[in-house]
């Protein structure tokens, strides 16, 4: 879980729901994530429940909160930034929005996700995160399990693969070819260190697959970079 929201208040679920949604699945073994920020809160959570909790609440590093969010069977989070995140790692997940818009700002990638709304909310937001229930909460995390135990696993794949990307700078002596076919694959938990001479085109890939590439002086001829099922040259 994480119960927490940096930049504001009202996207925050209240404690008590949190409180509630832990004692209604006795079976469950939860774990907290969060900044430092949110230590008061998830503490207060966790209170009673301190045989089924795991409050790593401003306890972990960047790549401890990675490795806790890919161990998670599912993740129950307000509409915050570690959202995105899970939802880019593939990882099962319910957000809560109330007063924000998860048209535009809710989960964009592949992974198995579920948007929850207060009762009559409009679809752009605009609600108050209160109104959905602990039991609403309940039932979506009871669907989501339910539905994972029954699906077969995936065959592990490539988190973001590059294929035959061509990136060209057009200057005043003609068409350069900074990036000629580059092409690599990264699996979930590696690094990809780039190492080569100055001017070989490292800098112009690593831009091109950003989206910073400014036109007309340059231009990605083609290619794909697939992270999931999104391609970042298109998006």
């Amino acid at each position: 879980m994480i119960c927490g929201s940096e930049n504001n208040p009202e996207k925050r679920w209240p404690i008590a729901h949190w409180r509630k949604l832990i004692a209604a699945l006795p079976k469950e073994k939860f774990q907290l994530l969060g900044t430092s920020n949110d230590c008061a809160t998830t503490t207060e959570i966790v209170r009673s429940f301190e045989n089924r909790t795991n409050n790593l609440t401003g306890r972990t590093d960047l790549s401890q909160f990675f490795d806790a969010l890919c161990q998670s069977k599912l993740l129950v989070i307000n509409g915050t930034g570690g959202m995105h995140l899970a939802n880019a790692f593939g990882v099962p997940l319910i957000a809560l929005f109330g007063p924000t818009n998860p048209i535009c700002t809710g989960p964009v990638f592949s992974g198995p996700a579920v948007v929850l709304q207060p009762p009559g909310c409009a679809p752009t937001g605009g609600g108050d995160l209160a109104m959905i229930s602990p039991q609403t909460t309940v039932a979506a995390v009871r669907d989501m399990l339910t539905a994972s135990a029954s699906t077969p696993s995936p065959v592990p794949s490539s988190l973001f693969d590059v294929t035959d990307l061509h990136t060209s700078s057009y200057t005043h002596n003609g068409v350069f070819r900074a990036v000629d076919g580059v092409s690599f694959s990264l699996a979930c938990e590696e690094v990809l260190d780039i190492a080569s001479e100055p001017g070989s085109g490292k800098s112009v890939t690593c831009y091109s697959l950003m989206g910073l590439i400014t036109q007309p002086l340059g231009h990605i001829e083609s290619g794909f970079a697939l992270f999931q099922d999104t391609d970042l040259l298109k998006a």
